[in-house]
């Protein structure tokens, strides 16, 4: 049967005289491992008579399976886990019926955009991705987004809007279907930040080509990041835990966006701008999974800072936030830069409580948000001294 494993954790333990030719048995019983009984026909082949079968089986593939116009999808073809960790597990109404509603559009968009193969992306939790090939485009990404998140205006304007000098590039969109049609990025890696040149250029990418809110086309809908602040605060209550530290932290947030940022020249942003939405072409980095709001630059930088802090448990959380701010502070200065990292993490960590059953997530950014506070304090005194 097909098997993939991690590499690295396979060859820590990985014994070439092992007595069975099982190669999961060699790892630890604690190992989790994923099973997947979708695929149909998984035939193994022991005898001769199966040949017959297995040849008729491909061609049938051939003339059908490739055929994606005439075949007729089912929602369950289009069930990742990131959609049963998330919005299947919160919305299991909402997201049931926007799932038949991608089977039924896929049909149509398969012959549309002459996609002949897909694979499901299992981590997506806000919507759903497609690797697929294209009969005209090649390889490329459909992602469908579910109508009740209101997302799909905000993506649609930033992959159209903003520079593909940084952003994937967008083909085609459907707005009956709400699904956009991407090109590919391959390799396809993580951005990393010991990667500090490519890196480097990429953000000054973001930063050159910043579209700012006057500059984008007339009837352009715009969505502001404030607004999205000022909704948690007025949803504060509901915060799945920590509520009343997560009420004041979005208090907080608020007074300081309209002290120190409401008067700033806005942007259109992609506004999520973590490791995992920044991935490795064959020269440069380039953006997927944007929010496309609007708002000051700094929104770019912010999210980036957050994760690579959490990605890199080892070090110190203080050591890893300065050493951070130091390479960050190039395109912002440094005090107004922490003081929009308190904002929007206390915007994020409303939305953790949602995202993760686990606590420890919340209370991971609520620390962080207890260190820059301090180190505003600290910054703030030496700068009036």
């Amino acid at each position: 049967s097909p098997e993939a494993f991690r590499f690295q954790e396979l060859l820590k333990y990985f014994d070439p005289d092992f007595k069975s030719q099982e190669l999961a048995w060699q790892l630890p019983k604690e190992s989790k491992k994923y099973l997947n009984f979708d695929f149909k026909n998984n035939l193994k082949l022991t005898y001769d008579f199966q040949l017959k079968y297995a040849e008729y089986m491909m061609q049938w593939a051939e003339q059908n399976a490739l055929s994606s116009n005439r075949r007729v999808y089912e929602k369950s073809d289009f069930v990742s886990e990131g959609l049963k960790s998330f919005l299947l597990r919160l919305h299991p109404e909402k997201t049931g019926e926007w799932l038949e509603s991608v089977a039924s559009n896929f049909t149509r968009l398969s012959e549309k955009w002459d996609i002949s193969s897909f694979i499901v992306g299992q981590s997506s939790r806000y919507g759903l991705v497609l690797s697929a090939h294209s009969g005209k485009l090649g390889d490329v990404i459909v992602k469908f987004i579910p109508p009740f998140i209101n997302r799909y205006e905000k993506e649609k304007n930033a992959y159209r809007f903003l520079s593909h000098e940084f952003m994937c590039p967008i083909l085609d969109f459907d707005d009956e279907a709400h699904a956009l049609l991407l090109r590919k990025i391959s390799p396809a890696a993580y951005a990393k930040f010991e990667n500090n040149i490519r890196l480097t250029r990429f953000f000054e990418c973001v930063c050159n080509n910043a579209v700012p809110e006057d500059k984008l086309p007339a009837g352009a809908e715009k969505y502001y990041y404030r607004d999205s602040l000022v909704e948690r605060v007025e949803k504060a209550d509901e915060a799945m835990c920590h509520v009343e530290e997560i009420k004041a932290a979005l208090n907080k947030a608020l007074e300081m966006f309209d002290t120190y940022f409401a008067d700033d020249r806005m942007y259109l942003t992609h506004g999520d701008l973590h490791v995992f939405n920044i991935l490795e072409g064959a020269e440069d980095y380039f953006a997927v999974d944007p929010i496309g709001g609007i708002g000051p630059i700094e929104v770019e930088f912010v999210r980036f800072i957050r994760n690579d802090i959490i990605n890199n448990p080892a070090f110190g959380m203080e050591e890893r936030f300065d050493y951070l701010m130091r390479y960050f502070s190039r395109w912002s200065g440094r005090l107004r830069l922490m003081r929009f990292m308190y904002i929007d993490t206390a915007l994020v960590t409303y939305n953790c409580t949602f995202e993760h059953a686990d606590p420890a997530p919340t209370e991971f950014n609520l620390k962080l948000m207890d260190l820059i506070l301090r180190l505003i304090e600290e910054e703030s005194g030496v700068r009036e001294q």
